[in-house]
């Protein structure tokens, strides 16, 4: 049986590959989603600042793939999301680490901090990050609600949309709530197009109260609420609340999207609590691992 490490032949054959793993907890990775059209729009057209067919390496066994692993990077801050390993059960043991090797040598030497979420129950994950000494850092639920779930509710406001005057507020209330994340303020403002928006809840001076960045899917029926924060000023008041009603109410008023999911550490009981009394349940639950690497150049 001949075995070959190597960049993919075809991106559509890995988002099939993604796909049927990432439907199985026991292999399901947290990156990426489990529709195949979804796989491969991401690798396609929003994967990495790298050409996606680099940033990724296969293992093909007599023609067919067998693991893949590939890294979302960011040459801005040198960390990268890495997409694996997707690896199937029957494959060799230290097929993952393999793949790894071969990534890496890839890459730019300046990529040098990785971040991985595997699904709790990927117990072959777990085993291949602590050999190459990743650290376990997080949990986090996702949760995900549908249009028949939603009650009829009154919006309590419009939300303010991101204008340029506003990016220094927002950056340091972003910074303030979420220090260390995987989309800085910058990104997400780089990120805003028709179907991503950066809403606020305002005060009479126009200080911030709260926001929420939301990314809506109509190609793939679905919608992602990316981050909501709150001013700590203004916690326990009702802005969260507000922010969520009106977010809701937006992506379900595209008639496509049937669903929206969310992403939130284990420890907030207080926004899972929520989250849960808006309609959203439980699907899955994820590790985070970090991963810091130093790399020679050359």
């Amino acid at each position: 049986m001949k075995t070959v490490i190597d960049r993919p032949y075809h991106l559509r054959e890995v988002a099939h590959f993604i796909s049927e793993l990432n439907k199985d907890p026991a292999t399901h990775i947290g990156y990426a989603g489990d529709e195949i059209e979804e796989i491969y729009d991401t690798l396609t057209s929003d994967f990495s600042d790298l050409d996606p067919v680099s940033s990724f390496s296969v293992c093909y066994e007599s023609g067919h793939i067998v693991g893949a692993m590939g890294v979302d990077a960011n040459l801005d801050d040198g960390s990268g999301e890495v997409w694996g390993p997707f690896v199937r059960q029957e494959a060799d043991d230290e097929l993952a680490e393999t793949l790894w090797g071969d990534l890496l040598a890839k890459l730019p030497s300046s990529i040098t901090s990785f971040s991985f979420m595997i699904h709790k129950q990927n117990k072959e994950a777990k085993t291949f990050l602590s050999r190459v000494g990743a650290r376990k850092q997080h949990h986090h639920l996702v949760l995900q609600t549908t249009l028949a779930q939603q009650q009829d509710e009154e919006t309590i406001a419009s939300l303010s949309s991101y204008t340029p005057s506003d990016f220094e507020l927002f950056k340091a209330l972003h910074d303030t709530i979420f220090p260390h994340t995987y989309f800085s303020a910058q990104t997400i403002v780089n990120r805003l197009n028709e179907h991503h928006k950066l809403l606020f809840v305002k005060n009479g001076s126009g200080n911030l109260k709260g926001y929420v960045y939301i990314e809506a899917n109509p190609d793939h029926r679905e919608g992602s609420i990316e981050y909501i924060g709150v001013s700590e000023a203004y916690r326990r008041k009702g802005v969260g609340h507000q922010l969520l009603t009106a977010v809701l109410e937006h992506l379900f008023s595209y008639k496509e999207i049937q669903e929206i999911s969310i992403c939130v550490s284990k420890e907030n009981e207080g926004a899972i609590a929520l989250y849960k009394r808006a309609g959203f349940k439980e699907i899955s639950e994820l590790e985070n691992y970090e991963l810091e690497v130093g790399r020679e150049d050359g």
